[in-house]
């Protein structure tokens, strides 16, 4: 008896084989893209480096030209001091002027006082003990300007000048303010009555502004 096997095989369905079908083709279709870019990257030059875009920024700003500045003109020496003469006035004790050569003399009392008296003064009038020459104005001396100042002034118990004022001039205003500054550094030996010191006003003195020839 002879036994024969048959084999079934089930017939592929439409829907797989359409499926497999496209499935094929979008893969062939990805690899022929793949091809084209790797072709394309192959023929770029990979030595030559990429080059960055130059950016240059400008601005409108000018430099200022350097402006020179004229140097300063070399100060002129100063003229040396002239020397200067000072000459008081002196006049008679009636009115309060000033006595500069004044000298007080020394009085021994009577033969009958007691031996132990000491030596005494006379009333005196008031003796400068310190004099300040007044400076000579620069302008003045420049210009060859002679003069003097007459002023009147006080003194206290100390011998210290005070209230000083200028009553006359000669030239006006050119001398005073020297010649007040040089007598309120003047010190007196103030005048003595009875023993005691005593202030004084009214007192004068005229300071002479001369130049040497």
């Amino acid at each position: 008896m002879n036994a024969t096997l048959e084999l079934h095989y089930p017939k592929p369905s439409l829907f797989k084989l359409t499926a497999a079908i496209v499935m094929a083709s979008a893969i062939t279709f990805a690899l022929f893209v793949m091809m084209q870019k790797l072709i394309a990257f192959d023929g770029e030059d990979l030595t030559q480096p990429r080059l960055s875009p130059i950016i240059e920024l400008t601005s409108d700003f000018k430099e200022n030209p350097l402006i020179e500045r004229p140097r300063p003109k070399p100060m002129p020496e100063p003229l040396p001091h002239p020397e200067k003469t000072l000459r008081i006035i002196e006049q008679t004790p009636d009115d309060k002027t000033l006595f500069v050569n004044y000298t007080p003399d020394l009085k021994i009392q009577d033969p009958g006082l007691p031996n132990n008296t000491l030596l005494a003064l006379d009333d005196s009038q008031a003796i400068p003990v310190v004099r300040m020459e007044p400076k000579y104005p620069i302008d003045a001396a420049r210009a060859g300007i002679e003069g003097w100042v007459k002023l009147l002034f006080s003194i206290d118990i100390l011998g210290q000048v005070q209230d000083i004022q200028v009553i006359e001039a000669q030239p006006a205003r050119i001398f005073d303010r020297e010649a007040k500054r040089a007598l309120a550094k003047w010190k007196y030996k103030p005048q003595v009555v009875a023993g005691v010191p005593q202030a004084q006003q009214g007192l004068m003195v005229q300071l002479d502004f001369k130049l040497d020839q």
